[in-house]
């Protein structure tokens, strides 16, 4: 286990977050627009030509484990079952980690999951420990859907409890975002996420931007802290193409 971090849902919280995503008309504007959204804030670009669209969905859980634990740094986390969770806070899908990955397949589907680590977060006012896991995976069906997640654990009398799920999508960004989906900063108390962010004509597999959303942690909870949109590697690609069509 690393670091710190975890928070409490609030009732001033609404249960699914939304953030600022650019929708254009299709064409060369879009690849133009890509070309300059390396510096330019989402919220600033959304107010010349953006509608609001989600950018990752903020659910809470409150699913109880039935294991008890003495103390969350002692819980092997790499050997652990983490769920995915859907809107109303019900488990679909257990990961059961081994060494830190779990892998199951079948004839025409499989779920592959990856731990990425987590972290502590302290102590709440009342003496429950808190921490926040992150974890990635992988559903391929008729076809394949790629998510990243946050989960806040809160450890208390013996019963660990998944307070809220954090969950984004990170399809066609896969070769990319290798280095890192999600981190938590200690030292800066911030939660900072990659998620796909489809420009208009973008394939499932092809992604133009990507939407890097910070989180910060008050002692209580996470608090969205800011959100911008850069260009993906094959968004890039397409606005040196664009760019270089305009030449004469």
């Amino acid at each position: 286990m690393t670091g710190d971090r975890r928070p409490v849902f609030s009732e001033q919280r609404p249960a699914r977050q939304k953030a600022p995503r650019l929708r254009t008309r299709t064409g060369a504007g879009v690849w133009w627009i890509l070309s300059t959204l390396l510096t330019i804030p989402v919220a600033l670009i959304a107010q010349n030509v953006g509608v609001e669209n989600p950018v990752y969905e903020f659910s809470p859980v409150g699913y109880v484990y039935k294991e008890t634990f003495r103390s969350l740094p002692e819980i092997e986390f790499k050997n652990f079952t983490f769920f995915d969770f859907d809107g109303k806070g019900q488990p679909r899908v257990a990961f059961n980690l081994k060494d830190g990955s779990y892998e199951r397949g079948e004839e025409r589907s499989s779920v592959s999951c990856w731990l990425g680590g987590v972290h502590l977060l302290g102590k709440d006012a009342g003496g429950a420990e808190q921490a926040v896991a992150l974890f990635d995976a992988v559903f391929i069906g008729g076809s394949s859907s790629n998510t990243g997640y946050a989960q806040v654990l809160e450890l208390a009398n013996g019963q660990l409890r998944v307070v809220y799920q954090i969950s984004f999508d990170t399809d066609g960004l896969r070769g990319e975002l290798e280095g890192w989906r999600s981190k938590y900063e200690p030292a800066k108390k911030a939660l900072t996420i990659r998620a796909s962010h489809y420009m208009p004509g973008d394939a499932h597999c092809c992604i133009s931007a990507i939407d890097v959303v910070t989180f910060r942690w008050t002692g209580k909870e996470f608090v969205r802290q800011s959100v911008k949109t850069e260009p993906s590697e094959y968004g890039k690609k397409k606005a040196e193409e664009a760019k270089a069509k305009k030449k004469p």
